[in-house]
């Protein structure tokens, strides 16, 4: 017991927290400023289905719209915060359009989503959608970025998503 505290103790960043999912089979760190969510802020949806949502404010559950979205938790996104949601697909449909994990992740501006019909008009934040494959698993990365969010929060983000780590 004494050693598994000490790996978490050495492998954290200072500032960072780290987390583990038994039932997902993945690791992740994140700043521990930001707030996690115990539950998947999308109900309703079950291929793909939610694995992972950390932010900078609130995560309220679901939406008054689109099931395959966190619309109210997109929503809440302040000014200058920040949201990273993980959503993994059934192991049938890896092959189609997922790209290898890449070493660093980018966020680049994404062209037009779905997902913008899904939120009202105001307060709408930045959206990244990154489509990746890890270990035979294929995921979609949703990260929301607030209008005015700093180097730093941007930075956080992609750090996030670079710290997942995924098992088979």
């Amino acid at each position: 017991m004494r050693f598994a505290a000490l790996a978490v103790l050495v492998l954290a960043t200072p500032g960072w927290v780290s987390f583990q999912s038994v039932r997902y089979h993945y690791r992740v760190s994140y700043p521990s400023t930001w707030d996690r969510a115990t539950s998947s802020l999308t109900p309703h949806l079950s291929d793909p289905h939610e694995i992972l949502t950390v932010g900078t404010g609130p995560l309220p559950v679901g939406g008054p719209r689109c099931a395959q979205v966190p619309v109210n938790a997109l929503e809440a996104v302040g000014p200058a915060g920040a949201l990273v949601s993980i959503q993994e697909r059934a192991r049938a449909h890896v092959d189609n359009g997922f790209a290898p994990r890449p070493n660093r992740f980018q966020l680049r501006p994404t062209p037009a989503l779905e997902i913008d019909a899904c939120l009202a008009p105001r307060r709408r934040p930045r959206l990244y959608f990154i489509p990746f494959r890890d270990h035979g698993r294929g995921f979609y990365a949703l990260v929301a970025l607030g209008r005015t969010a700093t180097s730093q929060t941007r930075d956080d983000a992609r750090r996030v998503l670079d710290s997942l780590r995924f098992s088979p």
